[in-house]
């Protein structure tokens, strides 16, 4: 899976930027750590089982809204491709749900999680 371009190389400080309720969507281009929603960092290998399932139901429920972000990155690369001949995107697939397991976030927290629930939370509707 290629990174867009405004997401390569992010540190931590810039992964955890956006403050309370705001997920940087450059944390699924990585496997190490997962940002709460308070903007702290955790290693994905220290959090607990319970903790990296609710985050794996967190990232499904929200999978749309994750997905329409990097829609947003990805037409920048796109724009900036055509403006300046540099080379085009890998485009995105899509099924949110399909993007989504495939980011290295997911497929780390998968690795540690395989009984963890591959669909969404029967209240939240697409």
């Amino acid at each position: 899976m290629e990174i867009p371009r405004g997401l390569r190389d992010l540190s931590v400080d810039q992964l955890t930027e956006f403050g309370i309720d705001g997920l940087h969507v450059g944390v699924f281009y990585q496997q190490q750590m997962w940002t709460d929603r308070w903007a702290v960092a955790h290693p994905i290998d220290a959090m607990g089982h319970a903790y990296r399932r609710n985050a794996i139901m967190h990232l499904l429920d929200h999978a749309e809204n994750f997905h329409g972000s990097m829609v947003r990155h990805i037409l920048c690369d796109r724009i900036e491709s055509i403006a300046y001949g540099t080379p085009e995107p890998e485009p995105l697939p899509r099924d949110p749900i399909e993007w989504l397991e495939a980011t290295p976030l997911m497929r780390r927290l998968r690795e540690l999680e395989p009984g963890a629930p591959r669909r969404r939370s029967p209240a939240v509707r697409p």
